[in-house]
Parts: C-alpha cells; sequence; structure tokens
C-alpha cells in the first residue's frame, strides 16, 4: 500500500515518466527510498537488500571488448561476457543469485548453467537443513 497511497512514490513516478528503462528502476528506488529500507528481518538483517544480487561480467576488463566480441558473433556484440564455466569461480564468490549472460546454444552455456543450477541447490539446500541436506542433495 505504500506504494499506491504514499506521496514519495507517486512523485518518483511522475519524475521517471518517458524516461529510458522507468520500469526497471522505479520499485527499487521507491523501495530503497521508503520506511523499509530501514527496516529489519526477525534475524536482524536488513529487510530490503541494495544489491541487484546478479552477476554481469563485462569484457572491458579483460583486454580490448572489441576483440572479445568479434570472438563471439553477432549475437552478443557489445553485450557482457557470455558466461564459461571459466567464469565460475568469480561468480561464486559473488553475492549473486542470478547471471547473465548464458548462450544455451553454446555448449560453454550449458556447462556453466548446469554447474550453476548444482551450486545453487547447494546452496539453498544449506539455507534449509545445514550441512547434512546439502550432502544428500549434491549426491541426488
Amino acid at each position: 500500500s505504500y506504494l499506491l497511497s504514499s506521496a514519495r512514490p507517486r512523485a518518483l513516478a511522475l519524475h521517471l515518466e518517458g524516461t529510458y528503462m522507468a520500469d526497471e528502476t522505479f520499485l527499487q528506488t521507491a523501495l530503497l527510498g521508503s520506511p523499509f529500507a530501514r527496516t529489519s528481518t526477525p534475524r536482524g538483517g536488513p529487510a530490503l537488500l541494495a544489491h541487484n544480487l546478479r552477476y554481469i561480467d563485462w569484457p572491458h576488463g579483460y583486454g580490448d571488448p572489441a576483440h572479445y566480441w568479434h570472438s563471439v558473433g553477432p549475437a552478443h556484440a557489445s553485450g557482457p561476457m557470455v558466461l564459461s564455466p571459466q567464469l565460475l569461480p568469480a561468480v561464486f564468490s559473488s553475492p549473486a543469485a542470478f547471471a547473465r549472460k548464458v548462450d544455451l546454444d553454446r555448449p560453454e552455456g550449458v556447462a556453466f548453467l548446469e554447474q550453476w543450477d548444482r551450486w545453487m541447490s547447494h546452496k539453498l539446500a544449506l539455507e534449509r537443513g545445514g550441512e547434512e541436506a546439502a550432502a544428500a542433495d549434491t549426491a541426488a
């Protein structure tokens, strides 16, 4: 009801009207500027995280991005790197719960997704029931 009845979110909506990608910024901006941003969960953690939990890697940190984009072809030109198993250590050490860009038409994309799914299943099992659940989930 805060988003619908408070003046601040309405003013933000008017400000963003007609801007590029307003639909991808409104909710996060409105909530992080709300009273909810200062609340906590029953465990004491923040109720809202100021992080998108998304892993995106750009080729600029690996040399000439034009060379990278040429190597992956026009379908991925000027975008983020296509994730592969070689990038898994960086992904796994990040706080990410989501990752892009995965190309399932490429073998390395399929391999990445398979390993990502195993890793995420393990993480979720740890949260649900500790080490025993994670070991059983990994064995399955």
